[in-house]
């Protein structure tokens, strides 16, 4: 039984009850997976849980593929499919939303309604505020919870300590601020401290060496790790309460004991286990983080550039090249982070791109107009119009008349810009229209180029109502089509 949650899980069995989405907000370690186990035994359906992971997060489609046991193909309204499919008459639980990759972010709204679904966000993660606004867009109501009041709290140190004394009890719940997982583990030791980390230090004092390196390699690796991999340590780890078992693989119970735990590791623990979990991952993105972090950038670099490769998405080959490039020394770093932050741009993750950037200090114009081209695409993306004009005149002075490539990128952009600044301030777009045509006059070496130029030329002649508008929007399908570009033929088809 949860103590202090009847209002809450009232709430969330008639949401559940009702085919309402539902996300459940809070600190972590206040029992959010908790509450929904909770209201889906009481509703009677099975629960389908679905989690994301921190240190996965550039993982397309992560979640749906540890529950499907598979990769799932297709574009989000396609993997929402399998996913209903999968969940069947069941409750699915989307935990940790707020570490999920974009692609699943991208399928959450298909399934909203078509399935009982509940979703879990922690408050105060750097992606809390974006999380809870597509969810609030998709249709979900939220549910917040709040740390235990003072008396549940001491119930539940009471039931935690049988036998505690009363005084005691209630200086313990006070200490753990009334958050249910301090308060389990403070009551695991009877340690008088305030403090996770010490609380968790204090349990694994009473553990073997075998289990400890168990517990820092789980926290380290941010995700369970199969029995084998961890040895007699990961048993121990079960037995202790620290981990429990998933089938053939060992996960630390909680997340933020896994993170107060990796919080704890000193330099050469870290690179040492950074080696060995990259020795038993057979993902080459998750071997290269393991390794920059270990401090080996050569073969980090390597291995990003192979996942890189073999991305399947545009975010995910971005998340890839951005740590390959992170880890290039020589004269082509440069250029690398010039091309990981047009790829983070192109995937709208254009405050990554922005962090790349500042790295470049290139003196070839052309990657240096390149640094400007995204630099400049970073500013519109803020809606910075202004900044967004002067880093890509930079860029244009540079290649000003050499009818390349990045001329051809530059210009589009201009246009872009021009466009921008008729819908925000109510402008004429004739200025937009006329450095749209130009782009695409310079675009023509290449299909990509021509599709989007053709692409923004009938945009504004449509609003501007110039003959020919159709035509232009009519070929940038086919180029679209062509390249066998799914997304821009998508956002083309409709204009």
């Amino acid at each position: 039984m949860i103590l202090g949650r009847d209002r809450e899980l009232a709430e969330l069995e008639r949401l559940v009850a009702g085919g309402r989405p539902a996300v459940v907000l809070g600190e972590a370690g206040v029992g959010k997976t908790a509450a929904v186990r909770e209201a889906a035994a009481r509703s009677g359906r099975p629960i389908v849980e679905a989690g994301a992971l921190a240190t996965l997060s550039w993982h397309p489609y992560l979640p749906f593929r540890r529950l499907l046991g598979r990769a799932p193909a297709g574009d989000p309204a396609r993997v929402a499919g399998e996913v209903e499919r999968a969940v069947g008459d069941g409750l699915l639980f989307l935990d940790d939303v707020h570490w999920a990759d974009r692609e699943t972010r991208a399928a959450i709204p298909h399934l909203a309604g078509r399935v009982p679904l509940v979703a879990a966000v922690r408050r105060g993660d750097p992606a809390f505020d974006a999380t809870l606004a597509e969810l609030d867009a998709a249709g979900f109501v939220r549910l917040a919870l709040e740390p235990l009041e003072n008396d549940d709290a001491v119930a539940l140190v009471t039931r935690l300590r049988p036998g505690i004394a009363p005084a005691a009890a209630t200086t313990l719940a006070a200490r753990a601020g009334g958050n249910p997982l301090m308060i389990e583990e403070l009551a695991a030791t009877g340690e008088p401290s305030a403090s996770l980390r010490l609380a968790i230090d204090a349990r694994l004092r009473l553990l073997s060496p075998a289990a400890r390196r168990a517990m820092d390699m789980l926290s380290l690796a941010g995700r369970p790790l199969p029995a084998d991999v961890l040895g007699r340590g990961g048993g121990e780890l079960v037995e202790s309460g620290l981990a429990q078992r998933r089938d053939t693989d060992v996960a630390v119970r909680h997340a933020l004991l896994a993170e107060t735990a990796a919080a704890a590791l000193d330099g050469d623990t870290r690179r040492d286990l950074g080696v060995a979990l990259a020795a038993c991952s057979p993902d080459p993105g998750e071997r290269a983080r393991h390794l920059a972090a270990a401090g080996a950038p050569e073969q980090a670099h390597t291995l990003a550039m192979e996942a890189a490769a073999l991305a399947s998405t545009p975010g995910e080959r971005a998340l890839h090249l951005e740590l390959a490039a992170r880890c290039a020394e020589g004269p082509g770093g440069d250029a690398l982070r010039v091309e990981a932050a047009a790829a983070l741009a192109e995937a709208d993750l254009c405050e990554r791109a922005a962090r790349l950037l500042d790295d470049v200090a290139a003196q070839d114009a052309t990657v240096a107009a390149r640094r400007h081209l995204y630099r400049s695409r970073v500013a519109l993306s803020r809606t910075d119009v202004e900044e967004a004009r002067a880093e890509c005149a930079l860029g244009l002075a540079l290649v000003d008349g050499t009818e390349t490539e990045i001329e051809a990128r530059l210009a589009l952009h201009d246009a872009q810009i021009a466009e921008t600044q008729a819908l925000l301030f109510d402008l004429d777009p004739g200025i937009a229209e006329e450095r749209a045509t130009h782009a695409l006059a310079l675009a023509t070496g290449s299909a990509e180029l021509e599709a989007q130029a053709r692409w923004l030329v009938g945009s504004i002649g449509l609003r501007t109502r110039s003959v020919g508008w159709r035509a232009e929007l009519r070929r940038a399908l086919e180029l679209a089509r062509e390249l066998g570009a799914g997304d821009l033929e998508f956002r083309i088809a409709e204009a």
